[in-house]
């Protein structure tokens, strides 16, 4: 567990732990450090989870980090890649009632999703 203040990341007692460079801010694309601080997770091999304010928070979010996001190489060969996860995903949620959600549709290929409120049953389930 960490806290991120400014451009510092503090453990949980408080204690400077490092300074996140000024280039991470991405020429003032990133100001929060998100997509940095996802990069370092995700290229671990992690996930990431992300808190926001509102659904409109959640969804512009989700469109920023996919966006800029390194992408990690995935096998899209396997029988049980993650691509054939996500591509499922997309084809389910684009058969569904309420149809694929645009935001998602842009998202989900970087890997890149989100919940709120605001999604349909067959939206969280497949989320």
């Amino acid at each position: 567990e960490y806290i991120k203040v400014g451009n510092t990341i503090y453990n949980k007692k408080m204690e400077v732990v490092r300074t996140i460079p000024k280039a991470a801010d991405m020429g003032g694309k990133d100001p929060d450090h998100i997509i940095e601080l996802c990069n370092e997770i995700v290229q671990e091999g992690n996930s990431v989870l992300i808190f926001c304010s509102s659904r409109k928070g959640c969804e512009s979010t989700a469109r920023h980090i996919s966006k800029l996001i390194k992408k990690v190489p995935i096998d899209v060969d396997g029988e049980n890649s993650e691509y054939m996860d996500i591509r499922s995903a997309i084809d389910a949620l684009r058969r569904s009632p309420s149809g694929v959600d645009p935001v998602l549709e842009e998202t989900l290929p970087s890997g890149v999703a989100y919940h709120h409120a605001g999604l349909t049953v067959e939206e969280r389930e497949v989320v």
